[in-house]
């Protein structure tokens, strides 16, 4: 699925099962996409190295992510979410299970606004921010649990943050619990 400056597409109420060999399976560029009630059961091949490639569910650059009752069960070297530049991401009573990558095992932002409300991040893997790994972006977090997320090279199990040009980096979180294993 690719959107390019659409003014808002909507994927409603499916099973999407799939099995990844690069790139990502939905792509947004300047548009808007929203996924009610959308239960994706995905894997890449096992044969790809995640730590020189990663491969994503979504991917957007410059667009509005809306995520409502969604579940991602992921295998392989599949991250869920990789957006850049993008104002508006907001995921709610959604679960992110099995992600696996380089740089944010299950949600990966650069200079983008992340609010997440009734999130479930879990079991997610990745070298560093394995729950979610963020450059010079925002993140806010309210009543979300982060459970056996593992960064395997450094830093942070649950939130990676990096500030890169003098960008402004803000993490909010309220009710959330955290029970995860660093190595």
């Amino acid at each position: 699925f690719y959107s390019n400056e659409a003014e808002i597409e909507m994927i409603e109420t499916c099973l999407i099962e799939n099995r990844l060999e690069q790139g990502s399976f939905l792509q947004i560029e300047k548009s808007s996409l929203s996924l009610l009630r959308v239960f994706f059961t995905l894997g890449a091949l096992d044969s790809l190295n995640i730590y020189t490639q990663q491969t994503f569910v979504i991917k957007g650059r410059s667009s509005d992510l809306f995520l409502t009752l969604c579940a991602f069960e992921l295998g392989g070297a599949l991250g869920v979410i990789n957006c850049q530049n993008c104002n508006n991401i907001e995921a709610s009573y959604s679960t992110i299970k099995n992600g696996n990558g380089v740089l944010g095992g299950a949600i990966s932002l650069k200079s983008s606004k992340f609010l997440g409300e009734g999130l479930i991040i879990a079991n997610n893997k990745a070298s560093q921010g394995a729950g979610i790994y963020a450059t010079d972006s925002m993140i806010s977090v309210k009543s979300c649990g982060f459970l056996n997320n593992i960064a395997e090279k450094e830093g942070s199990d649950v939130i990676s943050m990096v500030l890169e040009r003098n960008y402004s980096l803000t993490f909010l979180a309220e009710l959330c619990f955290f029970l995860n294993v660093s190595r």
